[in-house]
């Protein structure tokens, strides 16, 4: 279920109120590599570790899709192939696990440890940020491989869905 035809959406995960100064630059970093490589950007929020990273694929005409439950009321107008306004967090996390592909973890809470856990029972790669904070650290394990770089992160989610990952400067 891809919100565009030809499009992988990589879900981010994150920090939905406020996003630490040092993962600012990781979601930039995300939202450009993404966008570099032709893969699209899945969130469920529009603020925090989000907004970065929406700003940053919408700079080079990236694609990205927005999943927002009733408690996000407003959106600010980024360039997105498709907004879904469901009814709860668990519909917006199940909707966001069928979208993405795949999912990359900047830091985060509750809400990202349960996103993690659908992307994984639908068997879909999930890596994360390395010193990003929050759940991201706590959970780093053999199912969630931790990387420093943003690059090396995408790649490796683009060998686990068998593509060859053309070397992207940052």
């Amino acid at each position: 279920m891809h919100t565009h035809a030809n499009t992988q959406y990589i879900a981010l995960l994150g920090f939905a109120k406020h996003c630490p100064i040092n993962n600012v630059v990781f979601a930039i970093q995300v939202g450009r590599q993404l966008a570099r490589r032709g893969l699209g950007l899945a969130v469920g929020n529009t603020k925090g570790t989000f907004h970065h990273a929406l700003v940053a694929a919408s700079g080079l005409g990236g694609r990205a899709c927005a999943v927002l439950d009733p408690s996000q009321l407003t959106w600010i107008n980024y360039t997105l192939d498709s907004v879904t306004r469901c009814q709860s967090q668990d519909v917006k996390h199940q909707l966001l696990a069928q979208k993405a592909d795949a999912g990359i973890m900047i830091g985060g809470g509750p809400g990202t440890e349960k996103l993690m856990n659908r992307l994984l029972n639908q068997q879909k790669p999930v890596v994360a940020l390395q010193g990003s904070g929050g759940i991201t650290d706590e959970l780093a394990t053999d199912l969630i491989p931790q990387f420093a770089a943003v690059n090396t992160a995408i790649d490796h989610l683009l060998n686990k869905l068998g593509h060859k990952a053309p070397k992207v400067a940052s």
